[in-house]
């Protein structure tokens, strides 16, 4: 089977001692058709020696990028913006991905060549890696997404999607700093087609350092995204946003009882 290049993005910032197990999830994999683009912003602890050592070793995969402070958002742009691959993925530098998974990635896209994003379920782990749970997700439904949000149908660092997706949407919304993640699911929703794996991807590190642990500016943002997305619905139509936001009560409880009910069991 034909190998699809895959081009691997990470942002960094002051993830010098956690970054050092996202590198060795990529060049770690068992398919070696692939670029790894780090864009460390700014950083002013030891991310740069870190990184630097994986450069020095592997010259003709791995790429860093240094820039001022500008954000995560701009830094994941500017990994986008270079990336030559035909597959991308992208995943945080605190997070990793699970063993055998290019390999994986490359096949269902060559087998489903209608497919322009694929994302798994979600494996979370504490800070020296031990897994805490893993996080069920559903088929992708945009309806659901409009009233409780992308971010919530879609985990990032479990997501590849082909290059021409950028070509259709475009680039993260630099104007946002939480959930420039879920405003992109949710352009990518309107014209692409997304599906669920049943092979695990992605480890999300929980760890008292996150950004998620500074929740009033992501409220700020995803309300006002909330409310874009609401106006895809046809009941906007007939039900103003402050009444038709409190059905994604309805969408979570149901989605609840579905993972619940999910015996679905993964590739390896």
């Amino acid at each position: 089977m034909k190998e699809l290049k895959i081009s691997i993005v990470t942002p960094n910032y002051n993830y010098g001692n956690f970054i050092s197990e996202t590198i060795q999830s990529v060049i770690n994999q068992d398919y070696k058709n692939y670029e790894y683009i780090i864009v460390d912003d700014g950083s002013t602890d030891n991310s740069i020696e870190v990184i630097q050592n994986y450069v020095d070793k592997y010259p003709d995969k791995v790429k860093l990028i240094q820039q001022e402070n500008s954000g995560q958002t701009n830094a994941i742009n500017r990994a986008l913006k270079i990336t030559t691959g035909e597959i991308i993925g992208w995943i945080n530098s605190d997070d990793f991905y699970c063993d055998n998974v290019f390999g994986f990635v490359n096949d269902y896209f060559m087998a489903n060549p209608e497919t322009d994003v694929i994302f798994s379920d979600l494996r979370k782990v504490d800070q020296s890696s031990t897994l805490i749970s893993t996080k069920k997700y559903l088929d992708f439904d945009f309806k659901a997404g409009c009233l409780i949000g992308f971010g919530n149908l879609i985990a990032n660092n479990t997501a590849f999607f082909r290059a021409t997706v950028l070509k259709r949407v475009g680039y993260l919304d630099e104007s946002l700093e939480y959930v420039m993640d879920s405003e992109f699911w949710f352009r990518v929703g309107k014209c692409c087609k997304v599906k669920k794996v049943n092979k695990l991807i992605g480890n999300f590190r929980v760890h008292s350092l996150a950004k998620s642990k500074q929740p009033q500016q992501f409220i700020i943002e995803e309300q006002e995204l909330r409310k874009i997305y609401y106006e895809e619905l046809i009941i906007s139509k007939f039900l103003p946003f402050y009444l038709g936001k409190h059905l994604k009560y309805i969408y979570l409880i149901k989605r609840k009882i579905s993972k619940y009910l999910d015996r679905t069991s993964y590739e390896t």
